[in-house]
């Protein structure tokens, strides 16, 4: 009410937009309401967020968010209209991709909105060719659509279908597809605004897969051609500077939108009128906005081949045992962590869980976290698949897989509803738990997706779950599987029940490997120290005096005094 329609600018399956002018007014609004008549709660509220971080953003370079009024049953969110349409469509539109002038003018108002975002500790989360507004007449460009945004600053993605991941899937980072064991932070909206900038050169994202697992992996582990072989005339410094976006690590992306801003001045500066640009060195006013610990690996090179050669033998044959053990906080976690991308890569099924001090009375905890981080990847699978995983399940578990749903709720979405299971006595009831939960997880297993089973800190494993671990590596029927199990090795005695398990284990003639974790190398721990300091690793050696001294004795000190002790400590 109060306003005329004059066109509809866009129709999408959850949204539409409209320019339309408020009675009285000279200038025109951007109008965007939900399609359904009757939306879902979830789709109001995220519209209320929309308007909640848009509104709190003001910037040249950003869309600018003026109301959130009620309509029917849901809102209307009323924008500013500066005669935009979305680069989506402008560059589908055209014969031939934006001149190279024009791509790097429109790249640079992109970055700049993300520096205003992320200064206000904002992550876009969607950046697309659809939400970035583009008047070619005026030259001016804004970053829209914040209903996918966020204030916080570092997050873990969940495993969930790729319908229902949270963003534009030809655009989404590695990290957000919750498949990176790596948090998402700002960097991400890096990732998305390199494949944004690709599609402005190419007319098409980086990776051109159908399939939404496909295009997942693609994004995880597959590196796109080199923009030259596809763009002849494009520059090879603004080809390495959209390649930096897009790589598969945040660490080596640009840090800052300044950074990215400094690159594409320089560009813009020295291209020439036969639109060649002088190469230089990208990123030598790249800064990080805030001092981050690095989430790289360092100095564990050797044992992450010997995990991934392990991996391959497993996912071939029989069943392996691997075990990391090392001190609390050696990083036992992170190496294991660190061959998740390639193992997924390879169409693996990684489940883990992680036994707790506290949860130690608790059955099989490990093992059921395990189980149900299987189940939700599994979900995520197209229907024909989850069909087939069905099928195989319940033929291996027969009419024992109600006592599996009743303490995994995903599994009845799985496998659907299960009969009640006949009363047994305690024993009997034990070991057609124990029955069911084995052939599972051997029915998980297959060649084309091997499983890969890790569970942490089998020092507080509960006798239930060393039962069920001796039981699947020791049948002649579990194969391709990788059984990786970590572990504090100073709690473990040789008559700890988890070192007797393993060895009666080994005795049957399970195929075994052995990583013991040391302390970091020095070079390893300077280049950990440089990275996180955003320093080389030549300045972090450069220390001119050490960090310490050792306090001098004077006469009125004794060198045993406690004192003396105390100071040196």
């Amino acid at each position: 009410e109060g306003f005329t329609v004059e066109e509809t600018l866009d129709e999408g399956p959850t949204s539409t937009v409209y320019r339309a002018r408020k009675d009285g007014a000279e200038r025109t609004v951007v109008i965007k309401t939900l399609t359904d008549a009757y939306p879902s709660a979830r789709a109001v509220a995220r519209m209320e967020h929309e308007y909640d971080i848009g509104a709190t953003v003001q910037s040249p370079h950003v869309v600018s968010y003026y109301d959130l009024l009620p309509h029917g049953s849901s809102y209307a969110l009323i924008l500013e209209d500066f005669g935009a349409t979305d680069a989506r469509a402008l560059v589908t539109g055209r014969a031939e991709p934006p001149g190279l002038g024009e791509f790097l003018r429109v790249a640079r108002q992109v970055a700049l909105a993300l520096g205003d975002l992320h200064s206000r500790e904002i992550v876009h989360r969607d950046v697309s060719p659809g939400n970035v507004l583009w008047n070619r007449e005026t030259g001016e460009v804004k970053l829209a659509d914040f209903g996918l945004a966020t204030r916080i600053p570092r997050s873990r993605e969940a495993v969930v279908h790729p319908t229902h991941l949270q963003g534009t899937l030809a655009y989404i980072s590695p990290e957000q597809t919750g498949r990176m064991n790596r948090a998402v932070d700002y960097r991400t909206d890096f990732y998305s605004f390199g494949a944004t900038l690709w599609f402005f050169l190419t007319g098409s994202p980086p990776f051109l897969e159908t399939d939404p697992m496909a295009l997942i992996h693609a994004h995880i582990a597959k590196a796109p051609p080199h923009l030259t072989a596809l763009r002849g005339d494009l520059p090879d410094v603004v080809a390495e500077l959209v390649h930096r976006l897009l790589a598969k690590t945040s660490e080596e992306r640009y840090q800052s939108a300044a950074g990215i801003v400094a690159d594409l001045d320089r560009c813009i500066e020295t291209l020439s009128d036969g639109g060649a640009i002088p190469t230089f060195q990208l990123g030598t006013q790249d800064a990080g906005r805030k001092f981050r610990i690095s989430e790289k690996l360092y100095g564990r090179e050797e044992e992450v081949a010997g995990l991934l050669r392990t991996f391959g033998t497993a996912a071939r044959g029989p069943v392996h045992l691997l075990l990391v053990r090392g001190l609390s906080g050696i990083g036992k976690s992170m190496l294991v962590n660190e061959v998740h991308k390639p193992m997924v890569a390879r169409r693996a099924y990684f489940a883990e869980g992680k036994y707790d001090q506290l949860g130690m009375t608790d059955p099989l905890s490990a093992i059921l976290q395990a189980l149900t981080d299987l189940t939700r990847q599994i979900l995520t699978e197209d229907e024909e698949n989850i069909a087939e995983w069905r099928s195989r399940a319940l033929s291996a578990v027969g009419d024992g897989a109600r006592v599996l749903t009743n303490l995994i709720p995903e599994l009845s979405e799985l496998l659907g509803e299960q009969p009640e299971l006949l009363k047994l006595g305690a024993v009997e009831a034990r070991e057609r738990f124990e029955r069911t939960l084995l052939r599972f997880l051997q029915a998980a297993a297959a060649p084309a997706h091997p499983l890969v089973l890790f569970l942490d800190d089998l020092q507080w494993a509960d006798p239930a779950s060393l039962r069920v671990l001796q039981q699947l590596l020791t049948s002649p029927d579990t194969r391709n599987t990788l059984v990786i199990c970590a572990y504090r090795d100073n709690e473990v005695s040789p008559s700890h029940p988890f070192a007797l398990a393993l060895g009666e284990i080994e005795s049957r003639g399970v195929g075994t490997s052995r990583y013991t974790l040391g302390p970091l190398p020095l070079d390893a721990l300077q280049a950990f120290i440089g990275d996180s300091l955003e320093r080389g690793t030549t300045e972090v050696n450069r220390s001119p005096k050490p960090c310490w001294r050792r306090p001098a004795v004077t006469p009125s000190m004794s060198p045993s005094s406690s004192t003396v002790s105390r100071t040196r400590g």
